[in-house]
């Protein structure tokens, strides 16, 4: 199962965004798409792009900055039900906007599985703010009754110390870190930063990577292969950097 996570910048550049999906070969046949910061007819032109695939959104505010929707949302080939929308704790300092995760359930290769996109706020939040933004969802993400499970998003994680904590955290409520640890999703001003993961229980990386190509977002899509294990993968052991 190929997944990728991507925050299209505010989905300003949602056509140039389909035919980065569609176009770049990492990022094609694509099982499950997350996306952030986009509305919900953004989603629905992805969704219409890929051939049809099938979408949930939510919106977790309106952006001071554009007037429009800012939400995350989940599309896949396969049907998508059982949608749930979880609430993160604090609103940002400035603007007061909240933060969501977004969960639904699909049946990929005949397995139940979780899947979630989700946005968390930048550091402007606070360590500890943030910190609770991340075991909100690693604590509801652990009650999730599904065999498998996949989270992706954009956490804003802008230093080594920062995506160690969410590793951590995370692995404490059984996921394991299988997107590039090292590799930047984000560069501004001359430094690069890793502030796109994916997390996952009940599968196992093959192969992953950042498709630095793709130009409809200053977010660089993520990717990884998953397949199925009997065993969750340890943190401690992630996969190569693609």
């Amino acid at each position: 199962m190929k997944v990728v996570t991507w925050n299209i910048q505010f989905g300003r550049e949602i056509e140039q965004a389909t035919r980065d999906l569609t176009e770049q070969a990492s990022l094609a046949d694509t099982d499950v798409l997350l996306v952030q910061e986009l509305d919900e007819a953004g989603a629905q032109m992805l969704a219409r792009a890929l051939g049809g695939y099938h979408f949930e959104y939510v919106a977790a505010s309106v952006h001071p900055r554009t007037g429009r929707q800012f939400g995350n949302a989940v599309l896949s080939p396969t049907p998508l039900h059982d949608r749930e929308v979880i609430e993160l704790p604090h609103k940002a300092r400035f603007s007061g906007q909240p933060r969501v995760a977004l969960k639904v359930v699909a049946s990929i290769d005949g397995v139940t599985t979780a899947l979630c996109s989700t946005h968390t706020e930048i550091p402007a939040l606070g360590s500890a703010k943030r910190q609770d933004q991340f075991a909100a969802l690693a604590d509801a993400a652990s009650a999730w009754s599904t065999e498998r499970a996949i989270i992706g998003g954009d956490f804003n994680t802008v230093s080594k110390r920062g995506v160690r904590s969410l590793v951590a955290r995370f692995d404490e409520a059984g996921f394991a870190h299988v997107s590039p640890r090292v590799v930047a999703t984000v560069r501004r001003a001359g430094r690069g930063f890793t502030l796109d993961h994916v997390f996952a229980r009940g599968l196992t990386p093959t192969v992953s990577g950042v498709v630095h190509d793709a130009v409809a977002s200053d977010h660089s899509p993520v990717w990884v292969t998953l397949a199925p294990t009997s065993v969750t993968p340890s943190r401690r052991t992630p996969p190569e950097p693609g």
